[in-house]
């Protein structure tokens, strides 16, 4: 069934192709993202964001430039009833996009397979509320934890669960977790070849962390592990905000002057450490934030502004934890006082921020040459599109078809589902030759009907 209503995916196309490691200029997205908004990074240089109405019902489609924002289309509007308070969005490898929508009564879940939005809602067993979202291969992957709202279903097998979707649906399974566990909330997910590694807590066992491990081919589980931590005193923590290497919980916290990361991985003690190192002097007391990248490296962001700088001028400064210490990677020039920010990375490597500053809006920045080589993809078939990117009024082939007798059956579509229209310049069993009548920048999905088989590719058109 498509869909159309309340969620919106903001795209953000990049124009360049430099390799340098330097920043775009911030972009200006002129609207204020709540706190339910998600980024994600499309690949082939885009961004995907994701974020809730202040009413709660509905996320509205829009895409951009590095010069500018608009908004396009909306969906979920016929679930405008049942309030969500979080968006997410995922991209898998082989390009499809995943959209949710998280409230406290129900989830909300739609893919676009190139031609439009479907909905495919999670079957979520009653109790259980999303706690993280990824995507590996093919799949995406929920993970549920139970006994924040309701008491579980009293036939369940654990108070923690995960679902992944398949091409026949959803698959629901249950993490086996310790008897006296009856609220739980996931930190962190690792995947391998064929497994996955889930940490998470338990608040009936307290300053602990606890793992288990699934094999995804037989199904099983390596059985429960659980670990001991010293947590520092709630009084001296900042909202809470933490990230989970495997081994370390990670959590932002001040003292009068320096901004301050606990790291604690025993329960007998915990390193602090002064991110404000990298400055001469003390910065004003400002927010910081860390995050964990797809291998589970740690980064830490924060907002620096010398007591003696302009009041309109603040950096964000980015940094990387080693083996050593902290590196300083990164800065970026913004307004002061910004909140709500998260990073978009690509696998280990950070390719953009979107950030919040108070009074003005929605900011976002993206890497130079932000962008995936077609290696990066897995390959799920022989045929190709060139030139990607193109340039608009270009003419499009492509090629490794195997059509024998009739015309290929082909459509065009851009990122909302929405038709466009084109013209078959020639033809022949291995080769088709298109123009779309498009004269808009964005990303473009070509469907082509192989026999019983449908393929979708992606092509990027950028300006002459």
């Amino acid at each position: 069934m498509r869909i159309g209503g309340c969620f919106v995916v903001g795209l953000i196309l990049l124009t360049s192709l430099f390799a340098n490691a330097d920043w775009y200029p911030v972009i200006d997205l002129h609207t204020t993202l709540g706190g339910g908004y998600d980024v994600a990074f499309k690949g082939h240089e885009s961004l995907f964001i994701t974020y809730v109405s202040h009413s709660g019902s509905c996320v509205t489609i829009g895409s951009s430039s590095r010069f500018g924002f608009s908004v396009d289309t909306t969906l979920f509007s016929d679930r405008s009833h049942i309030a969500v308070y979080r968006s997410a969005v995922r991209v898998l490898p082989t390009g499809r996009i995943w959209v949710f929508g998280i409230g406290d009564l129900q989830d909300f879940a739609a893919y676009n397979d190139g031609r439009g939005f479907i909905n495919a809602d999670v079957p979520a067993p009653l109790g259980f509320i999303v706690s993280k979202i990824y995507g590996h291969g093919n799949r995406v992957w929920q993970f549920l934890s139970g006994g924040f709202n309701t008491p579980v279903t009293i036939d369940t097998e654990s108070v923690l669960a995960f679902a992944y979707f398949e091409d026949t649906g959803w698959v629901i399974d249950y993490i086996p977790t310790s008897t006296a566990c009856f609220t739980t909330n996931t930190l962190a997910a690792k995947f391998f070849t064929d497994s996955v590694t889930v940490w998470f807590t338990c608040n009936e066992i307290l300053d602990s962390v606890m793992s288990n491990t699934y094999h995804i081919s037989t199904g099983t589980f390596s059985g429960e592990s659980i670990r001991r931590y010293r947590i520092p005193p709630p009084s001296s923590l900042a909202w809470g905000l933490s990230a989970f290497d495997g081994r370390c919980i990670y959590m932002v916290a001040y003292d009068p002057q320096y901004i301050l990361v606990y790291s604690t991985s025993s329960p007998t003690s915990y390193n602090i450490d002064t991110l404000d190192e990298f400055t001469p002097a003390p910065s004003l007391r400002m927010r910081a934030f860390v995050f964990a990248d797809e291998s589970l490296g740690i980064w830490a962001f924060w907002e620096h502004r010398h007591t003696a700088s302009p009041s309109d001028s603040a950096w964000i400064y980015i940094a990387k934890k080693t083996a050593s210490g902290w590196d300083k990677v990164d800065s970026i020039k913004t307004l002061p006082s910004i909140y709500n920010l998260k990073p978009v990375f690509w696998g280990n490597n950070l390719v953009g921020l979107v950030w919040n500053v108070e009074g003005h809006g929605s900011y976002a920045a993206i890497k130079r040459g932000a962008g995936i080589v077609e290696s990066e993809f897995k390959k799920v078939d022989n045929i190709t599109v060139h030139p990607n990117p193109a340039l608009n009024g270009d003419i499009i082939e492509i090629s490794g078809l195997t059509v024998v007798g009739a015309e290929p059956k082909i459509s065009v579509t851009d990122i909302c589902g929405r038709s466009v229209g084109f013209d078959i310049i020639g033809h022949s069993n291995r080769e088709v030759f298109l123009k779309i009548n498009s004269q808009r920048n964005g990303i473009y999905f070509i469907n082509i009907n192989v026999g019983l088989k449908n393929i979708v590719k992606k092509v990027v058109f950028l300006s002459k």
